[in-house]
């Protein structure tokens, strides 16, 4: 299925996928391998190094396919871990309008915890690229995505400088921890 990249890799950098353990349930086992297969496939198309060939890419490709994978899956067990890698992969390949249409279709049929939160700062981004930016902050703001709802205000550009700005991020987030932190690289 994933030409590119070994499905049975022991490294990854998701946190989700590393909070599974491995599993005798072949429906667990699945998903690990496509959540391991989708971080590799991301990490080698986001790398600096990265130059696609020409003819196919199997990088795209392959990346083409995990979607397809996590898009298919109609368990219940899982279904927001698969949708989560469904999110990554179409970020990755650029897929924002797909992706705003598929959340609104699933949005409510998930339950409410960090694996939607991730989820959502997914579809806040693939909302301000495709230039529905004030609902794109909406979506950082609920989540506390502060470096997010920093650059998304400047780049609005209807925010009276820095202070406005942590102005906002501080009154709309008063219990993130990041906040002290922000403040301090503008004072």
């Amino acid at each position: 299925l994933f030409r590119v990249f070994d499905k049975t890799a022991k490294y990854t950098s998701c946190r989700e996928v590393s909070q599974l353990p491995e599993s005798d349930d072949p429906e667990v086992r699945r998903y690990l391998e496509l959540a391991r297969s989708c971080s590799n496939i991301r990490s080698q198309y986001n790398s600096k190094w990265y130059y696609p060939t020409k003819g196919e890419d199997v990088v795209v490709s392959s990346l083409e396919e995990v979607l397809e994978e996590s898009l298919a899956y109609k368990g219940s067990k899982l279904k927001d871990r698969y949708a989560l890698q469904a999110a990554r992969s179409m970020f990755t390949l650029g897929q924002f309008s797909r992706m705003i249409e598929w959340w609104d279709e699933i949005e409510s049929s998930l339950k409410d915890d960090r694996i939607k939160k991730s989820i959502e700062g997914y579809v806040a981004g693939a909302l301000f690229r495709t230039g529905k930016k004030e609902k794109a902050l909406e979506y950082y703001t609920e989540i506390e995505d502060i470096s997010s709802i920093i650059y998304c205000l400047k780049k609005m550009g209807n925010y009276d400088g820095d202070r406005s700005i942590l102005e906002y991020a501080a009154a709309n987030c008063p219990d993130n921890p990041y906040i002290l932190e922000i403040l301090q690289e503008y004072v």
